[in-house]
C-alpha cells in the first residue's frame, strides 16, 4: 500500500524551423532558447520512445524546459531514462525506476490513491504551482517513480515571459507561498 505516483518523462518538441538564442541574446535567464515562427505541430509527434529518444539526439525535443528551470524536471534523471532499452511487448523488465523528491520538482505524474492531497487552490497561474502540489505530496508521504516507456510531450510555442518577473506577480507568489507553507503545517505537521 506505499503511496506512488508515477512519473512521465516529458520532452519539448521543436518546430522545424527554430533557432537557437544565446544567452546574451534574451531578456531574462528562462526566456525562450529558441525562436521560430510558427509552434510544433501534431504530425511532429513522436509514436513510441524509439522515436522520442531520436529526436532528442538530433536536437529536435529536448526534456522538457531543462534550460529554462532545470530543477522542475531534474529528479527524473533523462539520461537515465533516454539509455534504458524501450521495453519488448509483453516484458515487464525496466518498467520503473524510483525517482527521489528535490524541492522545485514538478514533473507530470500519473496515478489514484485515494486521500490524495487536492491541488492546492491558492495559486493561479504560474509559478510554484506544481512545485506547492509536489511539496505537499513529499510531506504526506508519497514516493515517486519514472515510468520507463510512457513519456508526454510539449509542443514548443513562443511566449511572453516579461508578464512573470512583474514585481507585482513576484509578491503574490511570496505571499500565496507563505499561506500554503502555514496550509502544509496545519495538515501534515512535521
Amino acid at each position: 500500500k506505499e503511496k506512488t505516483l508515477f512519473v512521465l518523462p516529458a520532452f519539448e518538441v521543436f518546430p522545424e524551423d527554430y533557432v537557437f538564442v544565446p544567452m546574451r541574446g534574451r531578456k531574462h535567464r528562462n526566456e525562450n532558447r529558441y525562436n521560430f515562427s510558427k509552434p510544433a505541430t501534431e504530425d511532429q509527434l513522436p509514436a513510441n520512445k524509439s522515436e522520442i529518444v531520436e529526436m532528442v539526439h538530433a536536437q529536435k525535443a529536448e526534456p522538457f524546459r531543462v534550460a529554462q528551470f532545470a530543477a522542475g524536471q531534474a529528479p527524473t534523471r533523462y539520461k537515465r531514462w533516454l539509455s534504458l532499452p524501450e521495453k519488448r511487448p509483453g516484458a515487464i523488465d525496466h518498467y520503473y525506476y524510483p525517482v527521489a523528491y528535490e524541492e522545485k520538482f514538478e514533473p507530470y505524474v500519473l496515478g489514484h490513491q485515494p486521500g490524495i492531497p487536492h491541488y492546492w487552490p491558492g495559486y493561479r497561474g504560474s509559478h510554484n504551482n506544481k512545485i506547492s502540489w509536489f511539496r505537499e505530496l513529499d510531506r504526506a508521504g508519497y514516493k515517486f517513480a519514472a515510468l520507463t516507456d510512457v513519456f508526454v510531450t510539449h509542443l514548443a510555442h513562443n511566449r511572453d515571459i516579461n508578464a512573470l518577473y512583474e514585481k507585482s506577480h513576484i509578491e503574490f507568489v511570496k505571499t500565496i507561498g507563505e499561506e500554503h507553507r502555514l496550509h502544509m503545517d496545519h495538515h501534515y505537521p512535521l
